[in-house]
C-alpha cells in the first residue's frame, strides 16, 4: 500500500545535516510518506551570526528568540504546508501565539511534541498556566513520550483526550547493532545526564556504599568536588566516544527525580539496545520504559537499594545477561526511531484528514 504524501514542515532551531540524517533519526519519517521542509538556511546562519555579534559585545545587544525567528521565516512554508510538527515547546509556541492573532494560520494542524510541558504546569505560576492553557488552544495536538502526562495536561490545559498522543521514545538501535560485537565489560558501572531530573546525591551515596568503580558524565558542575576514589567524573565527549564508553561498562545505574517526564530515557534505551543490564529509580513517567524481567528498579531517594540492586547485579553473571538480553529485545520491539516516527507521522495524518 502506497502511502498519500504528507508535507510537513517541521520547527526546530537546529538545522538537518541532511536529509538522511536528520536530528532524532526524523528521517525515517519518509518511509512514512512525509515530505519534509525546514526553516530556510539564512535563517539559521542570521541566528548563529547574531550570537556571535552578541558574544563579541559582551551580551549588550539584545538576545534573538531562536524559535520566533524561525517561525517568521518559515510563514511561506507553514501555509504551504499539510501540518506544522513542533520539536518542542518553545518551537511551537511562537506559531501558536501567531494563530492567535493570524486566523488564516489556523487551517493547518499545529502538532506539538512536547518534552518538559507537563513539568512545567505542576510548577509554574497560575498565571503563567492560564497564559499556556490559552497558547494551546491554537495547538492541534500534543505528542508526549510518556503516559502519565495524559492526566497532567487534560487537567491543567484543558486538552481533550483525543488531543494527546503518546507515542514510545525511540533510539538508534541501528547503532547499537553495529557496537554490539565490539562491546566489552571494563568492570565500571556507568551513570551519564544532563538532564535536570537526575539525583546526583542518591547515586553519589549508593555508589559510595556499593564501592564499585563508576564512572559519572554528567553536567558541569553538578557533582561535588571531593568524590570517593571508586567514583570517576567524565568529561563530555564526542558521541562515537560516548556510545563506546556505554557499549564497554559493566552496567548502567540512574538515579533521578520524580517528575513528570521521563528523565534519563535516552540513556537507558541505548544501554538496553546494548543488551547492558540498568538499575534505575522508577518513576510514573518512566513506568513505559521498565517492563518487568529487564530492569532491575528501586523507589527514589534511596541510596540503600540502589547500591544494593548495584551489588547484586555485580556479582550475578547470570542476572547481567538474562535483563540485557530481555532489555535489548525490549528496545528493538518496542523504542527504535523508526517506530517513533510512524506514531508521530501517524498523530500528523490524523488531524490533517
Amino acid at each position: 500500500m502506497t502511502l498519500q504524501a504528507l508535507r510537513l514542515h517541521w520547527l526546530k532551531t537546529g538545522p538537518s545535516d541532511s536529509p538522511d540524517a536528520m536530528p532524532y533519526g526524523a528521517q525515517h519519517a519518509v518511509t512514512q510518506g512525509v515530505i519534509w521542509s525546514e526553516s530556510p538556511r539564512w535563517a539559521y546562519r542570521l541566528l548563529n551570526w547574531w550570537q556571535h555579534c552578541r558574544h563579541a559585545s559582551g551580551g549588550r545587544l539584545p538576545r534573538l528568540h531562536g524559535p520566533t525567528l524561525h517561525t517568521l521565516a518559515s510563514l511561506w512554508r507553514i501555509w504551504h504546508a499539510d501540518a506544522t510538527l513542533a520539536l518542542f515547546e518553545s518551537e511551537g509556541h511562537a506559531l501558536a501565539a501567531l494563530r492567535t492573532w493570524l486566523p488564516p494560520l489556523r487551517r493547518k494542524p499545529l502538532v506539538i511534541v512536547a518534552c518538559w510541558l507537563a513539568q512545567d504546569m505542576k510548577t509554574t505560576t497560575p498565571a503563567r498556566r492560564d497564559r499556556l492553557r490559552r497558547l494551546y488552544r491554537q495547538v492541534t495536538r500534543v505528542v508526549v513520550f510518556s503516559s502519565n502526562q495524559q492526566i497532567i495536561l487534560q487537567e491543567c490545559l484543558g486538552l481533550r483526550d483525543d488531543q494527546i498522543e503518546v507515542v514510545h521514545f525511540g533510539i538508534d538501535t541501528d547503532k547499537a547493532d553495529r557496537l554490539l560485537p565490539t562491546g566489552s565489560d571494563s568492570g565500571a558501572w556507568l551513570s551519564v545526564g544532563r538532564d535536570l531530573g537526575r539525583d546526583w546525591p542518591t547515586l553519589i551515596d549508593a555508589m559510595t556504599l556499593a564501592g564499585l568503580p563508576c564512572h559519572v558524565i554528567a553536567r558541569p558542575g553538578v557533582l561535588p568536588q571531593a568524590l570517593p576514589p571508586n567514583i570517576t567524573p567524565l568529561p563530555a565527549m564526542p558521541e562515537s566516544a560516548y556510545w563506546q564508553r556505554l557499549s564497554s561498562c559493566r552496567g548502567l545505574v540512574l538515579a533521578v527525580h520524580e517528575l513528570a517526564y521521563p528523565s534519563g530515557q535516552t540513556v537507558l534505551l541505548q544501554a538496553m539496545a546494548l543488551g547492558k543490564p540498568c538499575v534505575i529509580t522508577a518513576t510514573p513517567a518512566l513506568a513505559d520504559y521498565l517492563p518487568p524481567g529487564a530492569v532491575l528498579t528501586t523507589l527514589p531517594k534511596d541510596p540503600c537499594a540502589l547500591a544494593d540492586a548495584v551489588l547484586r547485579l555485580d556479582a550475578d553473571t547470570s542476572l547481567r545477561q538474562q535483563l540485557g538480553q530481555a532489555a535489548r529485545e525490549f528496545v528493538q520491539q518496542q523504542c527504535n526511531e523508526k517506530m517513533m516516527w510512524a506514531g508521530i507521522a501517524r498523530a500528523v495524518r490524523e488531524v490533517s484528514r
